[in-house]
């Protein structure tokens, strides 16, 4: 009688070969949810190209989207700034495109690329932090429709570029600090979910989902504020927090910006009536859908493979690089909106410094119980 045992068995089995083991037909490959929602919104891509309305000639016609939003997506999915971060800024500082064609662009194009990027984070069990993208959304649904009906119109394109990107430089400056300076230690929860900190979830969704309607981002960077200055949350958390609490918001802005339009009633609760979507926003957006699809979930896996302080130093030199720009592009002089700056600068400063206010006491309170224990006689 012979014996067959485990080991001469394994060596018996035939292996499979790479392409057999990375079959978009079976094996791992198909199951991979990057390769199920890159082939959801191929599949899309190809449905339009196959209408009258888009067409592939698009990528000659506007050949500096695509390649924004390849960085773009990256940093969507990789950071809390967004990939409206990258698009508002580039559209409006260096293509010279309109303030709320860029706003739509970035919803738009978000609604795809950071939707992309949280299915790969819940589909992939990335450590985010639920509670607050529950009570986050629900706040950014309202912020939303404020900032794009009611707010955002009133306000000058030139001040919404200068604002945002001041207000961004004072968070890098506020996270700088809370890194660099006094060291802060991280946790990877948020503790019990009291009332106090559903209000403060909530508030913040209703700030960030207005500079959301806006300048096509923001929740997501308001989010991450909090999570990191306020309740010591690991950066390599808050930020796929802020990438599901982004996507989530930015598909509802551009389901509001699509079917509010058409919705006479707005006008009569002080919203300003908002013209369809621009057929050349459309058009940015047809010919970036199958790039971020791809960059925004590999930004999203990239996140997982970072040190905690590698994603701060990434996000610490996008702010710098993003206002640097704005002063040499946008002529803030001669328009005499220096004081826009500052305001937006120092009121963000104030703002992002109360929220750091429990990283300090956490800091100086463990500062002082070594200090004693080293005091202490041996």
């Amino acid at each position: 009688m012979v014996r067959v045992t485990t080991k001469a068995l394994a060596k018996t089995t035939r292996q499979k070969t790479s392409f057999e083991r990375t079959s978009f037909f079976k094996g791992p490959l198909l199951r991979n949810p990057t390769v199920q929602v890159m082939l959801a919104v191929w599949l899309l891509f190809g449905l339009l190209s196959a209408t009258d309305r888009f067409s592939p000639g698009f990528y000659l016609e506007y050949p500096a989207m695509p390649i924004t939003m390849i960085f773009g997506s990256l940093i969507a999915g990789a950071t809390s700034e967004g990939g409206g971060a990258v698009a508002f800024p580039v559209m409006t500082l260096i293509l010279g495109i309109s303030p709320h064609v860029a706003r739509d662009f970035s919803l738009m194009i978000q609604a795809v690329g950071m939707l992309a990027a949280a299915y790969t984070i819940i589909r992939l069990r990335i450590k985010i932090v639920p509670q607050v993208i529950v009570w986050g959304s629900l706040g950014g649904l309202i912020g939303v429709c404020l900032g794009i009906s009611w707010i955002g119109p009133r306000l000058d394109p030139a001040f919404l570029k200068l604002f945002f990107v001041s207000l961004w430089l004072s968070f890098g400056a506020a996270l700088y600090w809370a890194n660099c300076v006094i060291s802060r230690p991280v946790q990877d929860k948020i503790g019990r979910l009291n009332s106090r900190k559903i209000v403060l979830f909530l508030t913040a969704g209703i700030l960030g989902g207005c500079i959301s309607g806006m300048v096509g981002s923001g929740l997501d960077i308001v989010i991450f504020s909090i999570l990191t200055l306020s309740c010591r949350i690991d950066e390599k958390i808050a930020t796929p927090t802020s990438v599901v609490l982004m996507g989530v918001n930015a598909g509802f802005g551009f389901l509001w910006r699509l079917l509010g339009s058409t919705q006479s009633w707005l006008g009569a609760v002080g919203a300003i009536a908002l013209p369809p979507i621009a057929a050349d926003t459309w058009n940015y957006w047809y010919v970036c859908i199958a790039v971020v699809v791809v960059g925004a979930p590999m930004g999203a896996r990239l996140i997982t493979n970072m040190r905690r302080m590698s994603v701060v130093y990434f996000l610490l030199a996008s702010i710098a690089v993003q206002f640097i720009s704005a002063l040499f592009i946008v002529p803030w002089q001669a328009l005499g909106l220096g004081w826009v700056i500052a305001v937006s600068f120092i009121g963000g400063c104030f703002l992002f410094g109360l929220l750091s206010l429990p990283s300090r006491r956490s800091v100086f309170s463990m500062s002082g119980k070594r200090a004693r224990r080293e005091a202490a006689p041996k």
